[in-house]
């Protein structure tokens, strides 16, 4: 299954095929993120409330 993986650069994405991308495993690395999820999300454009969109597969709510 592909996956997208965000780049530093806004809207890019590098394609994948490895599910350690999804997952979140990185071998022998400390990964550590802050996802800001307050506001209104106007700019996603979207019905869904911000907070529950899916992360790596998961609606980020359920990952704090």
């Amino acid at each position: 299954m592909l996956t997208g993986v965000p780049l530093r650069r806004r809207h890019e994405v590098l394609v994948t095929d490895d599910p350690d991308h999804l997952r979140g495993e990185f071998p022998e690395t400390e990964v550590a993120a802050v996802v800001l999820a307050a506001g209104k999300g106007t700019r996603m454009v979207s019905e869904m409330p911000k907070v529950l969109h899916p992360l790596a597969g998961r609606p980020m709510l359920l990952r704090v």
